[in-house]
């Protein structure tokens, strides 16, 4: 019982008050638009899941279409207050400046995902499973590092950096941590003490964030919390890895207990590395 006809023969809701815009939701020929489709998705997923909760990410530039939209679905008493939730992001654009359809200055995903494949054997991926893996994770993470709020970049060089901030440098460090567990088969449990150095105290304190990291993320809706978290961690781990050994060798003895706590380390890592990718929807390979 919201719908109210207009003028030019429209149907549409007006809000109470005036708080916003009436917003339309058949047209004068009967068409359907935006909200009349949304509308109709989110009475889906009320009825299929009664979801706690549901998030748009979709343009900042949308963001009165979703009070709108958010607004009627309470006056209709399917979802409460804070059940809807938009989060507002930046355009996607090249180096070069904005894409635009009319133009004919887009990039289909498709073909993204084809040239991040090729690009991902390249980089010495020539497993077809493990190229594809190393693709999708590198696409999914160029999105998910950046402030929702901020403008993304598309750039290749960037997208499958094995150096910066990028999923398959994330990818490669799970991979190095697996490397480095599979060869402790002679290392045993050691009782004796073990004072750990500064950068061993400063992965220590890296992991033990990762819950407060994780919740934070999530009650603010910013993926990207979690993704720099990430980023720290590969590089203070890889950082430590290149300038100490963490297995006993005859080249360099260490001692029975260096080399379980760096091990018990190295495993902590690999975990922490491991769940958050997963978090991410990015799987972490074995090898690389």
């Amino acid at each position: 019982n919201l719908l109210k006809v207009g003028e030019n023969g429209a149907q549409l809701v007006f809000f109470p008050k005036n708080k916003y815009p009436p917003a339309m939701i058949i047209k004068s020929d009967g068409a359907t638009l935006y909200h009349t489709r949304d509308l109709a998705t989110d009475k889906y997923r009320l009825e299929k899941y009664n979801p706690d909760l549901i998030i748009n990410e979709v343009g900042a530039e949308q963001t009165l279409y979703f009070r709108q939209l958010y607004e009627i679905e309470n006056l209709l008493g399917w979802y409460k207050e804070g059940q809807r939730v938009h989060v507002g992001h930046g355009l996607i654009r090249f180096k070069e400046g904005k894409m635009s359809t009319r133009k004919g200055n887009v990039i289909w995903m498709e073909d993204i995902l084809t040239e991040a494949e090729k690009r991902a054997k390249k980089l010495g991926s020539k497993n077809e499973k493990l190229a594809e893996m190393v693709a999708i994770g590198a696409l999914k993470y160029n999105d998910l590092k950046r402030d929702p709020k901020t403008e993304i970049v598309f750039d290749w060089d960037e997208i499958l950096n094995m150096e910066g901030n990028s999923g398959p440098y994330l990818q490669y460090t799970f991979a190095r941590c697996n490397s480095i567990l599979a060869k402790k088969a002679n290392a045993k449990k050691a009782n004796a003490k073990f004072s750990p150095n500064a950068e061993e105290l400063t992965i220590l304190r890296k992991l033990f964030q990762y819950p407060e990291i994780i919740e934070s993320a999530a009650k603010t809706y910013s993926p990207n919390i979690l993704c720099t978290y990430l980023y720290d961690l590969a590089q203070k781990f890889n950082s430590f890895y290149n300038r100490h050994k963490i297995l006993d060798t005859p080249e360099a003895r260490l001692p029975a207990g260096q080399v379980y706590f760096r091990l018990k380390l190295t495993s902590a890592v690999a975990t922490v590395l491991s769940s958050g990718l997963k978090l991410l929807g990015i799987e972490a390979p074995e090898r690389m």
